[in-house]
């Protein structure tokens, strides 16, 4: 067994936020003693790569350095500490800990456009998406023109994203029902690497579908949707995870909505 994270527990009125600092210092000081527990590390200064600090709170956007779940992921100097709403499962982190952000930005930096059927200003868009994720941005707004062909800017970028193994899971996110059904149809027509659609090569929730099945690599889903998943849902088993998706892609951002993270 090996150990992959560290939690720091406050007391309810505490901030949280700030003390991830505590965290890191058992990440960076941990000693094992014995056989059953083994560190893989060490990942730059620590030897445990995900740290946690909780008080109990639940998630709350105006209290947020007093609520939530706040994560660290050590592994890279340029990262930083961020509320979760809910608890990683341990699946989850065994498979955050095999995600290399590293070597996925260099797959996508060498990743070829000429397949992809782009315009000079969509590549040039999806160029200009990707430097801010090198920047290690989490929240990018991509404004076009009607009729400049923004879902196939889109799929083209998720192409890219999915194939480096950047992000593993996108959710592609809709207003409503007609859009997601123009979406649906694009994943499934536009022919991309090998003359195959994104859909032949990787699978693809449309908006009818009402399970994501393992395999899934993009949802499309309605904002509506989503929120009954989250807050109206009976089976635990049906509620997003945390870690369900790693990048959220919203189409018609101007109408109002906001989200965690933008591609």
């Amino acid at each position: 067994m090996d150990l992959i994270g560290v939690v720091e527990a406050k007391k309810w009125a505490k901030q949280v936020g700030s003390d991830v600092m505590q965290a890191k210092r058992y990440a960076r000081d941990v000693e094992i003693k014995g056989e059953e527990c083994f560190i893989g590390g060490p990942w730059n200064l620590y030897k445990v790569p995900f740290m946690f600090s909780t008080n109990g709170r639940p998630y709350l956007k105006q209290l947020e350095d007093k609520s939530g779940v706040w994560f660290l992921d050590g592994r890279e100097p340029t990262n930083h500490p961020r509320p979760l709403h809910a608890w990683y499962s341990p699946e989850e982190l065994e498979e955050l800990l095999k995600q290399d952000i590293v070597s996925a930005n260099k797959k996508l930096a060498v990743e070829p456009f000429d397949y992809l059927g782009l315009r000079d200003y969509q590549e040039a868009a999806v160029r200009k998406v990707e430097g801010a994720l090198l920047d290690n941005q989490q929240n990018i707004l991509l404004a076009m023109a009607t009729g400049t062909g923004k879902t196939r800017t889109a799929i083209g970028l998720i192409y890219r994203l999915i194939k480096s193994d950047r992000f593993k899971r996108v959710l592609f996110l809709v207003d409503r029902n007609a859009l997601g059904e123009q979406a649906s149809d694009s994943f499934h027509d536009v022919l991309l690497e090998d003359f195959l659609s994104f859909s032949k090569t990787f699978g693809v929730k449309d908006i009818t579908q009402s399970e994501v099945e393992s395999d899934t690599r993009v949802d499309v889903s309605t904002v509506q949707s989503i929120m009954r998943r989250i807050m109206f849902n009976n089976n635990d088993a049906n509620i997003p995870t945390v870690d369900q998706y790693d990048c959220i892609v919203v189409d018609e951002a101007h109408r109002g909505y906001r989200k965690n993270r933008y591609c």
